[in-house]
């Protein structure tokens, strides 16, 4: 088993399944998975019997896991550790997952690099990964979204961002196996709650790296566009377009129609009106301050409406750069 690699694994179960289930299941890959595993297919060796059936018995068991996610259960998550690891080693590691609570699932992989931690998860079924990579600390899930293939990443951060609440029995059973995968391979580590989905993949996003953030989300508005906008939201908020430095937000202030500003400073107290304020010509300040004051009660909504609108005109200015947002970690050069 240790000598076949993920793709020879995945090689030998769809030859081992009948014709038409094989055809629904390519029928569902991309054109260059289908290029890949037909290239493994023509390549393998005669296969011992014995072997064939240890795979299966693999494929069968990934399989119950990720029935799992969805279904959950103590029943299932005990059978599950079981099967991988025997019935006392499955007693004591639900029975320690359990004792540990659901906020740190996968302790075990926070002192592994992210890098070993992408390649790790790079042949397990692209939901799996997810559960993983929501349940991980935003900082290291972003250096491993980062680290992960191009080819996966979007996939990935599209399940991260519409995941709904994992039973914790499910995420029990997943990190456990994985937990002896890892233990089998021999990588000795030197997680937090996932919550609402669009929240967790935007604080992932918030600390990967720009050009991981950037492939993402342009990946997503085409398949998800309303997820893509909600996440933009999180990314980057109208408190953020207050932080910026007074040369940007006159930038700003110039392309901002002077009534959308007014509706989303109504309400506002000095430290939110300032700053725009201070960037404005001494004319133009008195006349936002005047239109304020003439709209009258404005709904919330409608205010929070006007800040959301001027938090994405500012994303659309730094998407045509002409301006340039810093973020925590960016490197820059004076």
């Amino acid at each position: 088993m240790a000598a076949l690699s993920g793709p020879q694994k995945a090689a030998v179960v769809i030859t081992q399944m009948p014709a038409e289930v094989s055809g629904e299941v390519i029928a569902q890959m991309s054109e260059t998975e289908v290029s890949r595993l037909t290239k493994v297919v023509a390549s393998l060796p005669e296969l011992d019997p014995a072997l064939v059936k240890q795979v299966m018995t693999e494929y069968m068991g990934r399989v119950q896991i990720l029935s799992s996610v969805r279904q959950g259960g103590v029943d299932v998550a005990k059978r599950l550790l079981r099967e991988r690891f025997g019935v006392q080693r499955a007693e004591e590691e639900l029975e320690r997952l359990m004792r540990s609570g659901d906020s740190r699932p996968f302790a075990f992989l926070h002192g592994v690099e992210p890098e070993r931690i992408a390649d790790f998860l790079a042949d397990e079924h692209p939901q799996i990964v997810a559960v993983v990579v929501a349940h991980l600390p935003s900082d290291l899930a972003a250096k491993v979204l980062g680290a992960l293939d191009e080819s996966q990443r979007a996939g990935i951060a599209l399940r991260v961002g519409t995941m709904g609440k994992v039973p914790h029995d499910a995420v029990a059973a997943i990190a456990a196996s994985l937990s002896g995968q890892l233990a089998d391979k021999d990588v000795t580590p030197d997680g937090d709650r996932a919550g609402k989905g669009s929240s967790t993949l935007a604080s992932i996003l918030n600390r990967a790296e720009r050009q991981v953030e950037r492939q993402v989300l342009t990946s997503m508005d085409e398949s998800d566009p309303e997820l893509a906008e909600e996440v933009r939201r999180q990314l980057f908020t109208f408190e953020d377009v207050l932080a910026l430095d007074d040369k940007t937000l006159q930038k700003v202030v110039r392309v901002i129609q002077p009534k959308t500003l007014a509706v989303a400073l109504k309400g506002a107290d000095e430290p939110v009106r300032g700053p725009f304020v201070r960037n404005m010509s001494e004319n133009a300040a008195q006349d936002l301050l005047e239109t304020i004051e003439s709209l009258g009660p404005l709904r919330l909504v409608e205010v929070e409406g006007a800040q959301v609108d001027i938090a994405r005109k500012v994303r659309d200015m730094e998407a045509e750069g002409a301006i340039t947002i810093l973020r925590k970690g960016d490197d820059v050069v004076v």
